[in-house]
């Protein structure tokens, strides 16, 4: 029969506290390891991002393009007025550099989409 925690001696019960706060780490950790934050964290992407074409299955069209390009820009100058917004009334600069990195890397997969989308557009334009 398991004893009540107030009827075990004092060093059973620290014991008993310390083995619950190792399971809860090792519980988190197995979260953060599993959801892919572990390597987040790191300064590693992620193991399950793979680059995405973000123009799959979309019809050729120069005008879009160039103000897919501009949308692109004044985006991304958003995103960071956003960060730098709450970087300055937070002062935690942990979430500025993981916002930061994130806005990064998508304006460059949307930048590399958009390049091979006009390298497309100049092949298709060829005699």
């Amino acid at each position: 029969m398991i004893r009540p925690l107030n009827d075990l001696p004092l060093g059973h019960r620290v014991v008993v506290t310390v083995a619950i706060l190792i399971l809860a780490l090792l519980l988190l950790a197995m979260i953060g390891w599993l959801g892919g934050g572990w390597y987040e964290a790191q300064g590693a992407p992620a193991q399950d991002k793979r680059p995405v074409y973000i123009y799959e299955g979309i019809a050729l069209d120069a005008a879009l393009l160039e103000l897919d390009k501009r949308a692109l820009e004044e985006a991304y100058h958003e995103q960071v007025k956003r960060l730098f917004s709450v970087w300055m009334t937070t002062q935690e600069p942990k979430y500025f550099t993981a916002g930061i990195r994130r806005a990064r890397d998508a304006y460059h997969q949307a930048a590399e989409g958009i390049a091979r989308r006009e390298d497309e557009l100049r092949k298709s334009h060829r005699p």
